[in-house]
This record gives C-alpha cells, sequence and structure tokens, in this order.
C-alpha cells in the first residue's frame, strides 16, 4: 500500500486582498500520484453533476524515453477538497503522448462534462506531430476514449485552441491552432472543428480566411464577443516576426470570419504572445483581452492589457499592471519564455483578476482594470514549493481554478510537473456562507457569476443590506427577457441563485452572451457571462 502524505496548515491572516481580511489554508499532497507519474496538464471535471469538481490529469512529461504513450489519471475530490486517486477502471483508454492543454466541456449536449485535450505528439525528431483527444463521459462517471469516432483522425501540432460556439446552432466548436514549420513534419494548418450538435466533429475550410488557415503559425487565440452582438469573434495571435501585429476577425452571425482592420495596436518585431485571455476586466460590457507576450530575443515576457472601446478597436491599457517589467519566463533548461496566465474573480468582488504561473503571481483588479501584485495572500512560506529557474518565486505549470470545497469561490490547484501537489483554499466567501453575519452588508452589489464562462450551470451571488423587493432578470444581447431568476421580498443578506441555461419555458437557450440585472430599490446593476 503506497503511503500518501497529506500536510493541512491553516495560515496567516493577509491584508490588501479585498474588502475583508483573509486567512488561507492549504493541503499538500506527496505520495499521491503512482510511483513514476508526473503531472503534466490538468483540468477540472465535475463527474456525474454532483457539483464537485475532481481533477483530470495527464502524465506525459518524458519521465521515461521509452515510452511513447502515457496513461491519464484522476484525483477524486471528497466535496471539501481532499483529494485521492481515481481508480484506474474511471478511465477507458485515455491515454496521451505530449498533452498540451485540457479543456472540460459539455461536447456532446447530454449535460455531463467531456475533455478535449491537445496533443502534439512525441518530442523525437523529426516531430510527427500528434492525434488530438477527445474523452465523452458517460453516466457512470467514466471517461472513455472516442477519438476515433468523434474526431477527424489526423497528426497535428496544435499549439491551443478555443472552444465555442461559433454558428449559435447550440454546440460547441473547436478551433485548432496548428503549427507546421520546418521544424517539425505536421502539414495541417489552423483549423475550424464544427459540432454536428451531439459531439461528432469534422473540418469546415470555408469558415476562415485562407491566411489564416494556409499561415505556417498562430500562437495563440481567444474567442470573444467584441461588438456585443452575441456571436463570437476571433482574436488572433502572431508571429513577431511572421506577421507583425495581432488581428481580429469578425464573426457574421453564422460563424464566417472575416478581417477587421486597424482593430488591433499591438505590433511585434520579434516575439508572440503566448496566452491570450478575454475578459470584461472594466464592467462596461465589452470583451477586453489580456495577454502574456513572450520576447524570443532574450527570454523575458511582459503582461499585455488591451482594453475594448467598444467600437471593435482596443487601447493598450498595459501600464495598469503594477509592476509589470520584471518577468523572466523558462523552460526546464531554463532559456524558455513559457506564461501561463489564468483569470478569475478571486475576492469576490464582482471584478477579475487574473493568475500568472512563473513567477506565480496574483493580480487584483481594484476597478477600471487597475491591477496590483499582491505578494502576501498566499503562505509560501508555509509551503514545500521549489523553483525551476531564476526568479526567486514559487513557479507552477498546472494551475487550475474551480469551487474544490462548495463554498462558492475561486480556489487553486497548483503543480510544477508534479508533487508536490497543492490545493489552495479561497476564503473570500466565508463571511458570505455565514447567516449570522448577515448584519455587516454596507451596500446593494450583484456580483459576477461563477463559474464564467460556463456550461451548463453557474451561480449568481448578490448583496441585500436591507429588506427589498428585488428582480433578477437575464436577458440576450437584443435585451429581449429570457429568464426571471427572482421577483420576491427578500430579506437582507448575503444571497445566490443558480441558473441552468434555460429559459422561463424551460427549454434550453443558446450558447453565446447574455447580460443578468438586479433590481432592488433604487439600485439597478447589469453585468455580462457568456454561456459555451
Amino acid at each position: 500500500m503506497k503511503n500518501v502524505i497529506l500536510i493541512y496548515v491553516l495560515t496567516i491572516q493577509t491584508f490588501g486582498f479585498g474588502q475583508n481580511d483573509s486567512i488561507w489554508t492549504f493541503n499538500e499532497y506527496w505520495g499521491l500520484l503512482p510511483d513514476g507519474d508526473g503531472l503534466s496538464v490538468g483540468g477540472a471535471i465535475d463527474r456525474q453533476n454532483d457539483g464537485v469538481l475532481d481533477l483530470l490529469y495527464t502524465t506525459d512529461i518524458g519521465v521515461n524515453e521509452d515510452i511513447i504513450i502515457y496513461p491519464m489519471g484522476l484525483l477524486i475530490n471528497d466535496g471539501n477538497g481532499g483529494l485521492s486517486l481515481g481508480s484506474d477502471s474511471l478511465l477507458i483508454d485515455a491515454e496521451s503522448t505530449q498533452s498540451g492543454k485540457i479543456y472540460v466541456y459539455d461536447f456532446n449536449n447530454d449535460g455531463l462534462d467531456d475533455a478535449y485535450i491537445d496533443d502534439t505528439g512525441n518530442d523525437i525528431e523529426p516531430f510527427p506531430g500528434g492525434q488530438n483527444i477527445l474523452l465523452i463521459q458517460d453516466s457512470d462517471g467514466r471517461l472513455i476514449n472516442e477519438t476515433n469516432t468523434r474526431l477527424p483522425i489526423q497528426n497535428t501540432w496544435t499549439s491551443s485552441s478555443v472552444i465555442g460556439d461559433v454558428d449559435l446552432d447550440g454546440d460547441l466548436d473547436i478551433l485548432n491552432l496548428n503549427n507546421r514549420q520546418d521544424w517539425n513534419q505536421a502539414e495541417v494548418g489552423t483549423q475550424l472543428l464544427m459540432n454536428d450538435g451531439n459531439g461528432y466533429f469534422s473540418i469546415d475550410s470555408t469558415r476562415l480566411p485562407i491566411e489564416i488557415s494556409e499561415a505556417v503559425t498562430h500562437s495563440s487565440a481567444v474567442f470573444l464577443d467584441a461588438e456585443n452582438d452575441g456571436d463570437l469573434d476571433l482574436y488572433l495571435g502572431n508571429l513577431g516576426e511572421i506577421i507583425l501585429n495581432d488581428e481580429l476577425y469578425i464573426n457574421d452571425g453564422d460563424g464566417y470570419f472575416s478581417l477587421k482592420p486597424n482593430a488591433v495596436i499591438t505590433e511585434y518585431d520579434m516575439g508572440e504572445p503566448r496566452f491570450i485571455l478575454s475578459e470584461d476586466f472594466n464592467n462596461d460590457t465589452f470583451d477586453d483581452i489580456l495577454m502574456t507576450y513572450a520576447l524570443q530575443t532574450n527570454g523575458y515576457s511582459e503582461l499585455k492589457l488591451l482594453l475594448n472601446t467598444g467600437d471593435t478597436t482596443f487601447i493598450d491599457a498595459s501600464t495598469n499592471i503594477d509592476d509589470n517589467d520584471w518577468h523572466w519566463f523558462q523552460d526546464l533548461d531554463g532559456g524558455g519564455t513559457i506564461a501561463y496566465t489564468y483569470s478569475a474573480d478571486l475576492n469576490n468582488d464582482g471584478l477579475m483578476d487574473f493568475i500568472v504561473g512563473i513567477p506565480f503571481t496574483i493580480y487584483i483588479n481594484n476597478g477600471d482594470a487597475i491591477f496590483s501584485k499582491q505578494t502576501d495572500i498566499i503562505p509560501f512560506d508555509e509551503m514545500n514549493w521549489y523553483d525551476i529557474g531564476q526568479t526567486g518565486y514559487p513557479e507552477f505549470v498546472t494551475i487550475i481554478t474551480g469551487d474544490f470545497d462548495g463554498d462558492l469561490d475561486t480556489d487553486l490547484f497548483l503543480s510544477q510537473y508534479g508533487e508536490p501537489l497543492f490545493v489552495l483554499y479561497n476564503p473570500s466567501n466565508e463571511l458570505n456562507i455565514s447567516e449570522t453575519m448577515q448584519n455587516i452588508v454596507s451596500e446593494y452589489n450583484i456580483q459576477q457569476n461563477y463559474p464564467n464562462p460556463f456550461n451548463p450551470v453557474t451561480t449568481l451571488r448578490y448583496d441585500l443590506p436591507e429588506d427589498a423587493l428585488v428582480n433578477i432578470t437575464i436577458y440576450d444581447m437584443m435585451g429581449r427577457v429570457v429568464k426571471t431568476m427572482v421577483n420576491s421580498q427578500q430579506d437582507a443578506g448575503f444571497k445566490s441563485v443558480r441558473w441552468n441555461a434555460t429559459n422561463d419555458a424551460g427549454s434550453p437557450v443558446s450558447a453565446g452572451p447574455y447580460l443578468y440585472t438586479i433590481q432592488a430599490g433604487d439600485f439597478r446593476q447589469t453585468k455580462k457571462m457568456v454561456l459555451l
């Protein structure tokens, strides 16, 4: 029997993280993974719709050069954030060669989470590329490899994928950014895989302009609603030595994309954006852009923040990010430029914050998309972390955000290619779930829904400083009522309501952006959310 060492620590009080001082806790795991296994990439997945997030992970980190195919694994959550190793019987033919990222969504519209994995093949010359993978969840909570029947069978070198309903038909499509430079044998360029509604995908070469599909490489991309017209547009990151500018492609509403000239002002001589996120960072209902931009010449990267002006153009607001000139990103050999960036509302104030993995840094949104670096909110002095480079800070390649302990705030799973594994518990919602402290609510507020984007369920939280008649309504982007969530007299306190992506008639609604509005007394506030 393998011994698992679990360290549970109550950490120090911290300051400056939000409206309330916070106490963080963490679990630290040694000996949890099978002998010889590392942890390459991971994703939080709800098995059997029990509201508990387990962790799917891959093990293909090249620990044994004689092994080409590596098994995947599951870490089972006990509902309070405690992890144990899942049975092999929960994964059917789930293997990978060299995974890039796991994307967890309901791809076949059965109400259960599935998983799509980028796989670039082995790192042995001549670098042939690999087959991307689709795991479908069955009613018993097993994840079954159904790649051969559901995906195009082809070797690609997929640097990243983007998931979204591009043609607004109620299912999730996949954009693969495929690298076909001289150093690899992959011959497939960037592709759009269209979903038939039941999780079977086919290549559609008519929807992307030829300059995208025939390009040598695109480093990263993101779907966003740049125009607030209810469909998903495409922000495309480019390799600076090939195409100097990032580009914005506008969706015509039916899933066909065309270039919007002069929409993006960023320009690169040598370098590329590595990770691109889209959130409404300044709460003006328009989707903004955050990216890590890697300089190929010296291994440094910086964060770029581009704010959407509302007319499909973006302005550079990178100076809004505190201490944005010191990031040294590197790989295990010390010479690369890897930058892992994730967004979440970490302090439940309704503003989207973000996290950088290397070096591990949390940035809190102070409003109007102004970000301050937080150095004292995670108890690293108590944790057995290690770094792989020159930063002097903890460095984590795998960061998974999710509510692991069921208290409706964002917790963090952290790993650096293996053990120790950490689960960090966010205390920002402790006051919200304590009915005995309702009298501390000082003002009306509706918080950002969690999770966001979501599929198929999300939670709307709101604060009432006094008894009031409350109305919460969800609208589509045309202003039409989709669902009335609340319309009743309520007592003061911290409140929440769950939306399952159905309308007032009980029918499922299409993927895309929605607005939700709270009206209580003279208070009225609106926020945006995205159903995937």
